[in-house]
């Protein structure tokens, strides 16, 4: 007879040796030192978080293909404390001031496998001085090193916002980045505490780095930057085929703040309007009393600002005027090429007619802020409603400044500017369940079904009745 046996186990599953990366996999990072290549700290791509206090006190392990944070409206913001910033102020991979571990000496493994891997190209530079003013540089690696001098950390890293390009395959093609640096100074002991931000993102290798943002698709999310830009036309307004579109701000409409050093205010200080959040930001104007007359008198001198445009509209570099209207994104992803999609901001009067009265020293019927309101509303299904920007409008906010100390005309007082920000949420009726008619149970024929035979005979009379 046939000889039987037992069935065998199915041999295990061999271990995953695919050399692309999957979404959701860790990233193999290492730290190249001349011909030395070791692994990372934990062997994979991470950042510095703050888990259980401000301090950046863990480590975020990097997905392939997922951002972090998560939401574009969200900040991971840590901070480092030192007690002595001369000590920390090093050119060293010890140093989490140097650029050393987070940028020089930084590569990624191309794929889960192999040995390729991949250095981070710097996209962008910026350097922030003391009193808070950002300036660009040419973007190089290495970073300039940190110096420590007067009690101040020069070329400190603040913020590094990684971009990296994620193949069709499951591999990395490439590592950019984008940093700030700062000159950070110490307290009276010489200790500093210094705040840093980082960012990773992703997108497909044969996409434009820079593509056009958006904050919802289509309708607006919460918390998401309110899209703005100005309205452009091409080649001529004044020729027939001319074309009306939107050059669009990359991070939205920005909303001027003061300077984090000191309050004052500044076109490089701003914060993007965030949809669905009313704010109200304010900064401060510092003027001798000499300033403030020639100010208000319209004849600016000895460092006074010009009086046309108001100072909130110059706080807005060129937003806000009539010479160019500026237009709000209606949805979350209104495409900057169909002006459609954009609403026109309306804009209240701004001519002042400021007065000086040198006697007090006051300067009347100044505009020293504006109110930005915008109308929202709800659009589309019952079960999947979308947020739309209907309406937007400026007014402006009048006031008087009037210099306090008359005895020291040379000593400068801050003069506060203050801008609002507020939704509204439009009334409406509630939803309604919209429904077709009910089908035919037998089914319809045109008029002319049987063309073109016709009847030869005519219909028959109805029958009388008595």
């Amino acid at each position: 007879g046939r000889a039987s046996s037992w069935p065998t186990d199915p041999e295990p599953p061999s271990a995953d040796v695919r050399s692309e990366y999957t979404v959701g996999s860790t990233i193999r990072a290492f730290l190249v030192s001349g011909e030395s290549v070791a692994a990372a700290p934990q062997r994979v791509f991470t950042v510095p978080v703050a888990r259980y206090t401000a301090m950046c006190d863990s480590a975020q392990e990097i997905y392939f293909g997922l951002r972090f944070p998560s939401s574009a409206a969200a900040r991971n913001t840590c901070q480092r404390y030192f007690e002595s910033l001369a000590s920390a102020c090093v050119d060293s991979a010890e140093s989490p001031l140097s650029g050393r571990v987070f940028l020089d000496d930084l590569r990624l493994a191309q794929g889960r496998q192999g040995n390729s891997r991949v250095g981070v190209t710097l996209t962008g530079l910026k350097y922030r001085n003391l009193d808070g003013t950002l300036s660009e540089l040419e973007p190089s690696l290495p970073l300039p090193a940190p110096s420590f001098a007067n009690n101040t950390c020069n070329n400190t890293l603040v913020a590094v916002d990684y971009t990296i390009a994620m193949t069709q395959t499951g591999t990395i093609s490439e590592v950019q980045a984008s940093v700030t640096v700062a000159a950070e100074q110490g307290d009276i002991d010489g200790a500093a505490a210094i705040d840093q931000e980082f960012s990773v993102n992703f997108r497909q290798a044969d996409q434009s780095a820079a593509g056009r943002p958006n904050s919802g698709s289509p309708g607006y999310l919460v918390g998401f930057p309110v899209l703005a830009g100005i309205e452009a036309q091409e080649p001529d307004a004044a020729e027939a085929e001319s074309k009306v579109a939107v050059q669009q701000l990359i991070g939205g409409l920005p909303l001027p703040v003061g300077s984090p050093k000191d309050g004052t205010c500044g076109v490089e200080h701003s914060q993007p309007v965030r949809f669905g959040t009313d704010v109200v930001s304010s900064c401060t104007v510092p003027l001798t009393l000499n300033q403030l007359s020639s100010f208000c008198r319209g004849s600016p001198q000895d460092g006074a600002p010009l009086a046309s445009p108001a100072i909130p509209l110059q706080l807005m570099g060129g937003l806000l005027t009539s010479s160019r209207p500026t237009r709000i994104g209606r949805w979350g992803n209104s495409d900057p090429n169909f002006i459609g999609e954009w609403v026109q901001v309306e804009l209240e009067s701004n001519a002042t007619g400021m007065r000086w009265d040198s006697g007090s020293g006051t300067c009347s019927n100044i505009i020293t802020g504006f109110y930005l309101e915008f109308v929202t509303n709800y659009v589309g299904a019952a079960d999947n409603p979308q947020t739309q920007i209907s309406f937007a409008r400026v007014t402006f906010i009048r006031s008087s400044w009037t210099f306090s100390d008359l005895r020291s005309p040379n000593t400068s007082q801050a003069f506060e500017v203050e801008n609002r920000v507020r939704f509204v949420a439009q009334k409406q009726q509630p939803a309604q369940a919209v429904r077709g008619n009910n089908p035919f149970v037998l089914p319809r024929f045109p008029a002319d079904v049987f063309y073109p035979f016709t009847s030869a005979s005519r219909p028959a009379p109805p029958p009388s009745s008595l």
